[in-house]
Order: structure tokens, then C-alpha cells, then sequence
């Protein structure tokens, strides 16, 4: 009886899409719920905190940017959108760790949308300065992997 062997680099890659796609539909989920005044979708379980917009937003970008990269055909175009996915992710997040360390809540963080409320001590509809570094260290990290890496840092 013969052992076949998983090809580990086509295991990756789709684990990586299916993982991708997973984040990205959460945070589309998340925006629905918020656009449809449906509360329940905005949360991972009954009563739990609501996910900001902006954090939602950058679930689906990053959930789009690894993709492009990854899961498609290697081209200048894809590579180009998914630096500037990547750049975009990095600098929301940043400007947002960057208010919310000085304590400053942005109205834009609603993306329009008319949220108010507290979920305990937290307001409802801003990210925590917690999630904004993970989100930064996620953006750098996915500018910074790979052998086109160098390139991501200066494709704009």
C-alpha cells in the first residue's frame, strides 16, 4: 500500500484562502449587521461586544489583501492592490492606535453610520487600542512576508 503525501504548499495556500475568506466574511457579517440595524450580526455571540465598523472594515481588507497575494495567479496588478490593501489596513489601524492612546474617539470610525450606546465601560462603535496594534502588527507583518516583501514596502 502505497502513502501518498500532501502537497504542503497546496495545503497552505488553500488553508490560507479558506482562513482569508473566513475573516473577511465576519467583517462583511459585522458591516451588514451595523448597515442592517441587525445587532446579533455584529457580535461573535448573544450579548457579547459589538465589532466596531472600522474594525470590520479592516477584517474584510486584510481578509481581501492575503488573496490577492496568495491565492490568485502572481500578477503586477494583483500584487500592486494587495500592497495598497495592505498600506490602507496599516495606516487606518495606526491613526486609529494613535487616537485612541491620546483618548480621542473619531466620528469616522461609524463609517457613517449613526451608533451610540456603551457595551459596559467600552463605547460602542471604536476599536480598542489593543485590537488597532494587532492590527498594525498584522499589516506589517503581510507587507513584510514573502520574497516580493522589500517590494510591497515601496510599490507606492
Amino acid at each position: 500500500m502505497k502513502h501518498q503525501h500532501l502537497d504542503t504548499g497546496c495545503f497552505q495556500i488553500r488553508l490560507t484562502c479558506i482562513c482569508s475568506a473566513m475573516a473577511a466574511g465576519l467583517g462583511l457579517l459585522a458591516l451588514i449587521g451595523w448597515v442592517a440595524a441587525r445587532p446579533w450580526l455584529t457580535a461573535l455571540w448573544p450579548g457579547g461586544i459589538p465589532m466596531a465598523p472600522s474594525t470590520a472594515l479592516l477584517f474584510v481588507l486584510y481578509g481581501t489583501a492575503l488573496p490577492l497575494r496568495e491565492c490568485l495567479p502572481k500578477t503586477t496588478l494583483l500584487f500592486r492592490l494587495s500592497s495598497l490593501l495592505g498600506w490602507t489596513g496599516v495606516i487606518l489601524s495606526l491613526l486609529l492606535l494613535i487616537f485612541s492612546m491620546l483618548g480621542i474617539q473619531l466620528k469616522a470610525e461609524y463609517l457613517g453610520m449613526n451608533i451610540s450606546g456603551m457595551a459596559g465601560e467600552a463605547p460602542v462603535g471604536h476599536m480598542s487600542p489593543l485590537t488597532a496594534l494587532c492590527f498594525v502588527i498584522i499589516g506589517g507583518s503581510f507587507l513584510l512576508q514573502l520574497e516580493d516583501g522589500k517590494r510591497a514596502l515601496v510599490a507606492f
